[in-house]
């Protein structure tokens, strides 16, 4: 088995939602929303979603549903409601989250209905046996089930990887690949939901505890995102960002190469061009940034 030499000059931190996976989020909330008569089943959901769900706190992202989401001639939930204070907002919005929202998306993901993006798969293999240090960011507490559910082994070997060579045993997970994970719901305080940056903060702070960093060994972080907001949130954070234009299952662009740079991205590839990419393009590509 190769000897890998642990590199030091970078590390990576990968979102999960739209990034490694596609899981059934947006699937989801729209099912919530179908099911509390907010819109219609052919509503198309997908540009709300873009714009006012994704890349959010899950508390946000139903506070949006039911305060702006609504169909020709209607009304926003709320309004429709006559829901008006503050207090009584929040606890619809955790009833619309939590069990409805869960409902559905506890099903899919059951059912299988993620799938993983063999693109950046094929990136995190490549920066794996380069001896780069990883780790792994989602706001969701399903982000780990799913990527509890994806075995490694077979993955590198079907993308011209050799799982031995990288260290990777037969039954592993997709987790198991990353030196440091902050995922699920995580909050300063009992109700108080943290905003995506303080995600990436948590990750920075374990990433450099599993490489053992000190005052003369911290490396520059780069962070792969699809979602302009989370480019937005590491780019506060001094991080370089590596910007992903997904297109959803719906055959909508997320978000333009154009709208993903203009959220701060260092470097953005559309689909195609990042297929085509290898990590020692990218490390090669973040050098000339340097």
């Amino acid at each position: 088995m190769l000897k890998m030499e642990k590199r030091y000059d970078i590390a990576f931190l990968f979102d999960v939602d739209g990034l490694i996976a596609e899981t059934p989020h947006e699937e989801a909330w729209k099912a919530a929303a179908v099911s509390w008569g907010i819109i219609q089943d052919d509503f198309d959901f997908t540009p709300f979603y873009a714009a006012h769900v994704a890349g959010e706190p899950g508390i946000t992202g139903a506070m949006n549903i039911l305060e702006l989401l609504h169909g020709d001639g209607e009304l926003p939930y709320f309004q429709r409601k006559r829901i008006e204070y503050v207090a009584d907002k929040d606890a619809v919005a955790a009833n619309f989250r939590d069990p409805v929202k869960k409902e559905f998306i506890d099903d899919f993901v059951a059912g299988g209905q993620f799938r993983i993006f063999e693109d950046t798969a094929s990136v995190i293999f490549g920066l794996k046996k380069l001896g780069y240090s990883l780790g792994v960011v989602s706001g969701s507490e399903y982000a780990g089930k799913i990527l509890s559910n994806i075995e490694p082994y077979p993955l590198a070997r079907s993308l011209g990887h050799d799982p031995e060579e990288l260290g990777i045993k037969e039954g592993s997970q997709f987790i198991d690949l990353f030196d440091a994970e902050a995922l699920g719901a995580i909050s300063y305080w009992p109700g108080k939901t943290v905003e995506k940056i303080n995600h990436y903060a948590m990750a920075y702070g374990k990433l450099l505890g599993a490489i053992g960093s000190d005052s003369e060994n911290i490396p520059r972080i780069v962070v792969f995102e699809d979602a302009p907001k989370g480019i937005a949130a590491v780019k506060k954070l001094g991080f370089y960002a590596v910007g992903i234009s997904r297109i959803s299952t719906s055959g909508v662009c997320l978000a333009t190469e154009d709208d993903l740079y203009a959220a701060g991205a260092d470097i953005a590839y559309n689909e195609e061009a990042f297929s085509r990419a290898s990590a020692e393009d990218i490390v090669s590509g973040l050098e000339r940034l340097a």
